[in-house]
């Protein structure tokens, strides 16, 4: 099966959507992004998500909501198939429908809702069958479908499977809480009464990630979210906690590949 990929349809509310299928998975790419993301899984055997230290699983026919800012990533069993389908999209188009914002991730079983699994197989078969300007049209729409049964059905949700070390899940929440004024993994380490080796270490482990590195994507995030909220670039740089513009715009352009400015 051939990845579907449609990026960007920025005349639906900036909606993404893929669908893909791999033969032989592996740990799959570390991410955090400004947008909400959908993971509807199809197959998978023993997978796990990592969503800012807490583990979910995930299962065949699996839904997770994960909501912007978070740092996420999807184990699945080595060597094993994984086929998914994701879509990411703004804050905005929540907005836009009158719904309210996701604050935490969102696990649900899809079989004890035949609606959703329902919304992705049309999907699937819709991707076969149209062009790209026609399918961003029913996939914007499918989306739109699928938020409002989430936000208005009574959905029962999962929960983790279990929670990253202690000092990890401590350091998470200190960084969300200060991340603007964080300069060193040293500010972190005295607030939680542990050595800077130790904690960054524990970090790694867990998170597949250097500490500062994750700290370095919480503020691009930050800043960028301010942004895309109409604050000027120099201020929002400043807000999340860099200590000169050069440096924050050099990070969002390798981020983003587009300057801080760009639309």
């Amino acid at each position: 099966m051939q990845d579907k990929i449609f990026n960007k349809f920025d005349q639906y509310g900036g909606v993404d959507y893929r669908h893909s299928r791999t033969e032989s998975a592996g740990i799959f790419d570390k991410h955090i992004h400004t947008t909400y993301e959908i993971l509807f899984v199809k197959e998978i055997e023993e997978g796990k998500m990592n969503v800012e230290g807490s583990l979910y699983p995930l299962f065949p026919h699996a839904m997770l909501i994960i909501p912007p800012g978070n740092y996420h990533f999807v184990m699945p069993k080595e060597g094993r198939p994984y086929e998914r389908f994701v879509f990411n999209f703004s804050e905005k188009l929540l907005a836009d429908l009158k719904l309210g914002r996701f604050e935490k991730p969102l696990l649900i079983y899809s079989m004890e809702y035949p609606i959703v699994a329902a919304t992705f197989s049309r999907l699937s078969q819709y991707g076969d069958m149209l062009d790209a300007d026609s399918f961003a049209f029913v996939a914007k729409n499918a989306l739109c479908e699928l938020l409002f049964y989430v936000a208005h059905a009574p959905l029962k949700a999962e929960e983790a499977l279990l929670h990253a070390n202690n000092i990890v899940i401590k350091s998470i929440t200190y960084i969300n809480e200060n991340i603007s004024t964080i300069r060193s993994a040293d500010d972190i380490a005295k607030a939680l009464y542990v050595s800077p080796s130790t904690l960054c270490h524990s970090f790694k482990t867990e998170m597949k990630i250097s500490l500062m590195k994750y700290v370095r994507n919480k503020k691009i995030m930050l800043a960028a979210a301010l942004i895309e909220n109409g604050v000027k670039p120099s201020q929002a740089a400043a807000k999340a906690g860099f200590d000169d513009y050069s440096t924050f715009f050099r990070a969002y352009k390798s981020t983003f590949s587009r300057s801080p400015a760009s639309k």
